[in-house]
């Protein structure tokens, strides 16, 4: 069925998500709004494990399914997809999250250069992976560090808290204006967050397109264990769909998101830390070419300009 944008029709759109944190909680609250403002659109919130399962089911979709299917992935997935050849398209930031640093809980490594001779974990393939290499490499001890890749977050983290491991890479969310450890990394108690020097903090949004710029971690986020801010990076989650889904449904999520920021805000304390489509588009890494061309037109009605 397809619907034409300004006579909407009822439609249920289904919306795959991520499992937990701003990945499942901000699409409950589009679903919200939506069928507040604009009852004709449900949106069925199914979760998956993560960014990458969304994309393969979207890929493995009857084009039927897909005319109604849109998912949430983090900008590395996509980019990933994208340089796959999936026509895989861009619908709007849905919230800046996946702040990536070495985390341990060794009290004796503070700094890169303690890691020398040292284990570290990180999760097999894709952006996680690419940037620990090109932290170390950056940093000059890349032959010196081993790097232990891991098929699931939670052995990440626990390689480190069962001494099989020296650091970790681990990742932080903003919730409620205050960072925390994602869920799954939330049994390394009282860890220290090894901080970027600033030449590679200002390095990693130019090396990797899909990180925006340096964020800083204030000291004292994580437990009374972190004396000094840490210098890291941020990478938005995305709504995303492919060419072919019906061109009402990312007009209106595109809408949403700008024009209910508030109202998705009261659903949800990640939304309230979340800077909306207007700052995501001001920092967007992705460029005009890669969003679906119906959510690129909201933005040319709303005024709002992404990069060429």
């Amino acid at each position: 069925m397809r619907i034409e944008m300004g006579n909407p029709k009822p439609t249920e759109v289904t919306v795959i998500t991520t499992d937990e944190g701003p990945g499942i909680e901000i699409p409950k609250a589009f679903a919200t709004v939506a069928e507040s403002n604009h009852p004709w659109l449900t949106l069925k919130i199914e979760p998956t494990a993560g960014g990458h399962e969304n994309l393969k089911s979207l890929a493995e979709m009857s084009a039927e399914e897909r005319e109604i299917t849109v998912i949430t992935a983090a900008g590395w997935e996509i980019d990933r997809a994208l340089k796959g050849g999936a026509p895989v398209r861009l619908i709007t930031a849905q919230s800046q999250r996946h702040v990536f640093c070495f985390a341990t809980i060794d009290e004796n490594i503070r700094t890169y250069q303690d890691l020398v001779g040292k284990k570290v974990t990180t999760w097999r393939g894709g952006g996680p992976l690419a940037l620990t290499m090109e932290m170390l490499e950056t940093w000059g001890i890349k032959d010196q560090v081993e790097v232990m890749m891991m098929d699931a977050h939670t052995l990440v983290v626990g390689a480190v808290r069962e001494g099989q491991a020296d650091a970790c890479l681990i990742s932080l969310d903003l919730i409620d204006e205050e960072w925390v450890l994602v869920g799954w990394a939330r049994s390394l108690q009282n860890p220290y967050l090894i901080t970027w020097d600033q030449a590679f903090a200002d390095k990693v949004p130019g090396m990797m397109g899909y990180y925006r710029p340096t964020l800083l971690v204030p000291a004292g986020t994580i437990g009374s264990n972190q004396p000094e801010p840490v210098n890291t990076a941020a990478i938005a989650d995305y709504f995303a769909c492919y060419d072919d889904i019906d061109r009402a449904i990312p007009y209106e999520i595109a809408k949403l998101q700008a024009e209910y920021a508030a109202q998705i805000a009261e659903q949800t304390g990640f939304a309230k830390s979340t800077p909306f489509v207007q700052k995501h588009l001001v920092e967007e890494p992705f460029t005009k070419r890669v969003y679906h061309s119906a959510a690129l037109k909201y933005f040319d009605e709303a005024g709002v300009t992404i990069p060429e």
